[in-house]
Parts: structure tokens; C-alpha cells; sequence
């Protein structure tokens, strides 16, 4: 079969490998889209051993399963999404006509009529949802209630990215009551007030910090979802309270989550809000690994949130509580993606993700 591989001393491109087969916990599935994350052509960029299969987002049909999964909770022919660790080995990533998946890191397409539509959205949610989860349930709210969250203030900066839309979807969901700020593009408001978003601001205007100041509210949440440069920073700003905001400071620290390491920040924090927490989507997965040459142990609560988060989305789907985030379907296939890398990298891609269709489903 063919897969989109990196390769000694040159680009990424197509190799053909073997055909992998599922291990006890696994699905094998015969990929129909895929959807491009910065993380795959940032890692596709670097100097990496060869024959790694790239890409972590994927739809597509399963056609074996694992002797450990169990027969309630896939059947052969089942039409599922999910992630894997891409460039991690010479078999698990998405980019290929056919991959392997732990089941926990998958879910169910909802039976609707548009089968085909569904699938193409429905590559886009995998990294983007864990992350979220990552950030909120696993940092910000660990250990809170939805009741809660009453008068409680989530700011999210960058908020038009795939992990921001899906920050926000999840915040009403499981946290109704709180009050979600989110910071982006003018032209992307419209879109996040519909997701859930309570106020939104142009990350740009010379008066950010004021306006978001001007809500008068206590904001102690913060995920930044662009971490690099001067972002954090300017986060962190707008969750200071302004001179006529009358506050009570024994609720608790404020803190930005970050989405990528802190040595990618630029500038220095206000006094009061602590940035130092970062997630990486790759510890939700459920095995060690290395990453820009740092050990990674297995962490069993990320994982497990991760396998409950994405097995919900079967239903949330259905009843229409979450919306895949936008997303442009690329011509080509396979051996195209290098052409979604370049976009990505030039800065054309915003508010929305790149899908390629890889093979159709009977």
C-alpha cells in the first residue's frame, strides 16, 4: 500500500510499506480522509529517521479487528474517526490507504443520511478535541463541578484555531454557566459567537487589553492556543483586571495553558498570572514516546480522558451540540499533502482545516 513517508535527506513523499495489521486493542482501517494539523508538517519539516508515517487525523472504514476489542463496541464495516501518533513509526500514522488505531482513540460516525459528508467532516475533530480536553478538563477545571463554574470566565486566545472551536464547544457543554471570551480575527466572530463564545475581540486592535478589561469580569482561565511569540503575554494582560474592576483575589492564581513548550514565548508575564502548564496532544494517546529529544512517559489520566471525550462525540455529533470546525477539501490525494504542508506554512491557512480524500467507501 501507499503511505506519505518521511524520507533520508529529502521531503516527505509517498513509499510503499506493508499493509499493517491491527494488534490486540487495535482497529485496522481503510482510510477515507485525512486532516493536516501543524503538527504534522512541523514534524514532516525536521530531520527525522526515514520511514515514518506522517499525519494524525483520519475517517474512514473499519476492516479488522484487534483480538481484544470489544465485538459491542466495533463491528467490521463500522465507519469510524480517530488519531494516532504520527511520525512516530513505520506503520500507526494516518496518511496511508490503510492504518491501525488503538479503538480507544476512535469513535463512531452517526448514521445519518449524507455518509459521505459526514466522514469528510469528521476527520477534522480528533487532535483538536483532546487537546481541548487536555486543556480544560485535565487542567483548568480539574477537580470542579459544572455547578461550579457559575460567574467563572474563560478566555481563550486564538480562538479560531482548530483546538480553540473545539475549546469553546466544550466549555458550554460541560461548563454552561461559564463566560467564554474568545480572541481572534474579526472575520472568524461571527462563527465563534455560534459555537458558544459569550464576547469575542480582534487579537490585533491596539486596544485589546482595555476592551476585554472593560467586561469587568475575573478572568483565571486562559488557554492560548497560538503560544508563540508575544501571545501568552498579551493573554495574560487582558486577564488582569482593570482599575475599576472590583475583584476578590482569594478565588485563586490565574493561569494560561499553553499548546506549545514555554521556551516558544516571548516577553514577560504580568505579576499575578502563572503561563508555565503546557499540553501536547501525544500523552493522550496512551504510549511513552520521544519528542524534540525529550522522554515522554505514558499518562494514564490523558489517555483515559481522551478515549471517554472522543467516545461521546458519537452522540454529541448526532443531537448537533458539536460542530466539526470548517475545512477546505484539497484536490489530489496522497501525494498531494506536500502542497497542504506549503500553505500551511506560508500562513494562507486560517479558521479552518485542510482535508484530502484519500479512498472512496463502498
Amino acid at each position: 500500500m501507499k503511505a506519505f513517508m518521511t524520507r533520508f535527506l529529502r521531503a516527505p513523499g509517498l513509499s510503499n510499506i506493508s499493509v499493517p495489521q491491527p494488534e490486540p486493542g487495535e482497529l485496522q482501517v481503510k482510510v477515507a480522509y485525512v486532516s493536516l494539523n501543524p503538527t504534522d508538517y512541523k514534524h514532516a519539516s525536521m530531520s527525522l529517521p526515514p520511514s515514518k508515517v506522517i499525519g494524525c487525523d483520519f475517517s474512514g472504514e473499519v476492516t479488522a479487528l484487534g483480538s481484544k476489542v470489544p465485538p459491542k463496541s466495533f463491528s467490521i464495516g463500522d465507519r469510524v474517526a480517530g488519531v494516532v501518533h504520527g511520525c512516530k513509526d513505520s506503520h500507526t500514522g494516518a496518511f496511508a490507504e490503510t492504518l491501525v488505531a488503538d479503538a480507544n482513540m476512535c469513535f463512531k460516525l452517526p448514521t445519518t443520511a449524507n455518509k459521505e459528508k459526514d466522514l469528510q467532516a469528521a476527520c477534522t475533530l480528533g487532535v483538536g478535541w483532546i487537546s481541548a480536553a487536555q486543556a480544560l478538563t485535565q487542567r483548568l477545571y480539574k477537580d470542579e463541578k459544572a455547578a461550579s463554574s457559575q460567574d467563572d470566565t474563560l478566555l481563550i486566545y486564538s480562538a479560531a484555531t482548530n483546538t480553540g472551536m473545539h475549546a469553546i464547544q466544550q466549555a458550554r457543554i460541560d461548563f454552561p454557566s461559564t463566560y467564554i471570551i474568545a480572541i481572534a480575527s474579526p472575520q472568524h466572530h461571527e462563527r465563534l459567537y455560534k459555537l458558544g463564545a459569550d464576547s469575542t475581540f480582534d487579537y490585533k486592535s491596539s486596544s485589546l487589553v482595555q476592551d476585554v478589561q472593560k467586561l469587568g469580569k475575573d478572568i483565571r482561565k486562559g488557554l492560548d492556543c497560538h503560544s508563540e511569540g508575544q501571545s501568552t503575554v498579551l493573554a495574560a494582560q487582558c486577564m488582569i483586571p482593570g482599575r475599576n474592576t472590583t475583584v476578590d483575589d482569594t478565588k485563586g492564581e490565574r493561569r494560561v495553558i499553553r499548546t506549545l513548550p514555554p521556551g516558544m514565548m516571548s516577553g514577560s508575564l504580568p505579576p499575578g498570572v502563572r503561563a508555565n502548564e503546557w499540553i501536547l496532544s501525544y500523552t493522550a494517546l496512551g504510549k511513552p514516546f520521544w519528542f524534540l529529544f525529550k522522554y515522554y512517559p505514558a499518562v494514564p489520566d490523558d489517555y483515559n480522558t481522551a478515549a471517554r471525550y472522543l467516545k461521546n462525540l458519537t452522540g454529541l455529533l448526532q443531537d448537533g451540540k458539536v460542530v466539526p470546525v470548517k475545512h477546505r477539501l484539497m484536490p489530489g490525494g496522497l501525494e498531494s499533502i506536500s502542497q497542504g504542508f506549503d500553505e500551511m506554512r506560508s500562513g494562507r491557512v486560517r479558521g479552518e482545516k485542510l482535508v484530502y480524500k484519500i479512498a472512496s467507501l463502498a
